[in-house]
């Protein structure tokens, strides 16, 4: 095999690894931040649903960088709350502990 050929494959399968991982940190990355969130605000989370296309009301503002939850959570009291909240900053994405909320009953 020519070595242009191996050298493309090689470069390749390194490159696509690397998006595999580094989306992986992305998602693991703002599954921490809503959990310090839940926990720094008393709230146990109930349910979670990671949102890729429809993210609510941080629908169209909000950048590929960001994570966006879906999730229902109990508070101390045993009241429970729906809604979204976008970890991370719009250039930085989770680079950064900006955690954003929007309660549906609000």
């Amino acid at each position: 095999m020519d070595p242009f050929y191996s050298t493309l494959i090689i470069a390749s399968v390194i490159g696509i690894a690397l998006c595999i991982a580094s989306s992986l940190h992305q998602t693991l990355k703002g599954r921490d931040m809503l959990d310090a969130w839940a926990d720094s605000n008393g709230y146990q989370i109930v349910h979670r649903k990671l949102c890729t296309f429809f993210r609510g009301p941080f629908f169209g503002n909000s950048s590929k960088y960001q994570q966006v939850f879906y999730v229902a959570v109990e508070g101390a009291d045993g009241s429970t709350r729906t809604g979204y909240v976008r970890c991370g900053s719009l250039c930085w994405g989770v680079y950064t502990d900006q955690v954003d909320v929007r309660w549906d009953d609000e």
